[in-house]
């Protein structure tokens, strides 16, 4: 096997009895060229920021619905998300004219803590999940209901050189690959298509390129002159009472009131921020807040309206938010117009106590280190490291899946600051 590949089942490390057969007398190909380990440059930063993600909240981690965060996902309405997104994969590739030449082995790519895998598990006779967080595959095990047809396999390498080529009937991988370097993913694709069998269906999601309304083509990565930074911002909603360390939404207006337009950096982003000072003196007690991103392109004399995610002092007592325009590495605007700062009371208040305006605190942790994930992860939930984001442009996927005579079925679209695609290949035959 490759070295930093081991299989995880049944809570301990071995190789299982079908990957024993799946690998048996074959010699895997060393990769070369542009396919060898210079790719996995990078890897070792990815592995640190997922196993502190895992560590700290796995699920959310995999599946970041904006009210789940803070280890609010139900385990079992997770695990449902996977058999949906399973289901409706398979129906579209059946729909693109796809038929797969056989059920023996799925590879999950990015497999987190099993969310496919097992509903792949109960699709094909076998099927091996691929994660590159030992946390991460720990819970798989933990999670797994479908016995010995599913193995996970820790593996922090660039390739797949654990799975002999032509060996897969499906490879799947959603949400996986953005979050990898894009050398490293586009190496990852390239395995994809070696392990394949002919005829056989690769099923991955990437995104492309930032949307224009995010990030308009015609940018410029010079920061906003000093002479542009003139705006106005209002806060026009926002509880006048919430709870210690609470997190909750102010609705902000920006107003550009120079006469350049403002546009979106890749490289400095725009956004409206804040801090928490103290009532009369504006002394800063809490600098660099909440974030919530300005459009890709804001004319003279246009407004935005932008939702600022926020999180309350931990100590009662009389606040003031102040919320500004900040280019990131750059400079905050400086813009002091009468809505730029807005009163706020921090109070301990009882969930039952009827008062209207107070935020009660988050709900319980419906899962923790204490349940189902046992002594896995940490106590509690932390602020881990966030992960990246990245794409590869689709003429460039095309271009890889043209040298390789893999045929495009078809492709799902969605965009939100990305284009990104659900691609459905079938393997040259």
């Amino acid at each position: 096997m490759a070295e930093d590949a081991v299989v995880i089942n049944r809570g301990r490390l071995h190789v299982g009895p079908y990957f024993k057969r799946l690998t048996s007398g074959r010699r895997h190909p060393r990769l070369t060229g542009q396919e060898n380990v210079d790719r996995g440059v990078g890897l070792s930063a990815v592995q640190s920021v997922w196993e502190a993600q895992a560590q700290a909240d796995p699920l959310w981690a995999v599946l970041s619905e904006p009210d789940k965060r803070g280890r609010q996902w139900d385990v079992e309405a997770f695990m449902a998300t996977g058999e949906e997104e399973v289901a409706k994969a398979m129906a579209r590739w059946s729909a693109l004219g796809g038929n797969l030449p056989d059920h023996d082995l799925a590879v999950d790519f990015g497999s987190g803590v099993g969310r496919l895998t097992q509903p792949l598990g109960r699709r094909f006779d076998r099927v091996v999940g691929v994660d590159i967080s030992p946390t991460m595959v720990a819970l798989a095990q933990r999670l797994n209901q479908c016995g010995q047809r599913v193995d996970y396999v820790l593996n922090s390498q660039p390739h797949l050189a654990f799975l002999p080529a032509r060996s897969a009937s499906l490879v799947f991988s959603h949400i996986t690959l953005q979050h990898l370097p894009p050398e490293a993913a586009e190496g990852y694709l390239r395995e994809f298509l070696r392990i394949v069998k002919p005829g056989g269906a690769i099923v991955f999601q990437l995104p492309s390129h930032f949307s224009e309304q995010y990030l308009p083509r015609d940018r410029s990565d010079t920061p906003v002159p000093e002479t542009a930074r003139q705006g106005q911002v209002v806060v026009v909603e926002t509880p006048r009472q919430v709870a210690p360390d609470q997190q909750f939404k102010l609705q902000v207006e920006v107003t550009n009131r120079s006469r350049e337009a403002w546009t979106q950096s890749a490289q400095h982003p725009l956004n409206v921020g804040n801090h928490w000072v103290k009532p009369g003196t504006g002394e800063v007690l809490t600098h660099d807040d909440g974030r919530g991103r300005l459009p890709g392109r804001l004319p003279a004399t246009e407004t935005a309206k932008v939702q600022l995610a926020v999180r309350a002092p931990v100590d009662p007592g009389r606040y003031e938010v102040q919320v500004d325009v900040v280019q990131e590495a750059v400079s905050w605007f400086g813009i002091a117009n009468a809505g730029t700062r807005v009163p706020i009371d921090v109070i301990e208040v009882e969930e039952d106590a009827g008062v209207p305006q107070v935020v009660s605190h988050l709900p319980r942790p419906a899962y923790s280190s204490s349940s189902v994930f046992g002594d896995l992860i940490s106590d509690d939930s932390f602020e881990a490291p966030p992960f990246a984001m990245n794409a590869i442009p689709r003429p460039e996927v095309e271009a890889l899946l043209n040298d390789h005579q893999a045929i495009l079925l078809g492709t799902d679209e969605w965009v939100t600051e990305w284009h990104s695609f659900m691609y459905y290949v079938q393997a040259a035959t």
